[in-house]
């Protein structure tokens, strides 16, 4: 750290992890779900709505978020119109429907105009780091919804 703030990821090469030094460089992609409502339920179901922040180096090259409930198809979240400002974050939503009483996990995922895809935690890109300066790993938000 003395000449440059680095960072130890592990990269596979012919089937072993080697750890390289590099620079902590621009900020990575990544999103994460703030926040969960829960409408009025009926028929034991809980209408539930989500919301969140993703962000970028430049928030101008992100394409958009992506949310999975329980381990199900990734749905499309929708961007927020305002503020749309260079290195700032921008805010999400998404309807998940009525979802039954019960523990669930929720997680989002960004993705950008090059069509990065935000990592997952057991992703190489993470699970091979040495030191997490930055996390920017999806990180999965378990609820108890309560009808």
């Amino acid at each position: 750290m003395a000449r440059d703030y680095v960072t130890g990821p592990g990269e596979r090469q012919d089937g072993e992890v080697v750890f390289v030094e590099s620079s902590v460089g621009p900020m990575n992609l990544k999103s994460i779900i703030a926040r969960v409502t829960q409408l009025p339920a009926a028929d034991g179901k809980g209408p539930l709505k989500a919301y969140g922040a993703v962000w970028h180096n430049d928030s101008r090259n992100i394409k958009g978020v992506e949310v999975q409930l329980d381990d199900g198809e990734w749905q499309p979240a929708t961007l927020a119109e305002e503020p749309r400002a260079p290195h700032s974050w921008i805010f999400f939503h998404i309807d998940l429907g009525e979802i039954p009483a019960g523990k669930h996990t929720l997680v989002s995922r960004a993705i950008d105009t090059d069509g990065t895809i935000q990592p997952a935690a057991e992703d190489d890109e993470i699970a091979l780091k040495k030191t997490y300066w930055e996390a920017y790993q999806q990180w999965p938000r378990e609820i108890d919804l309560q009808v």
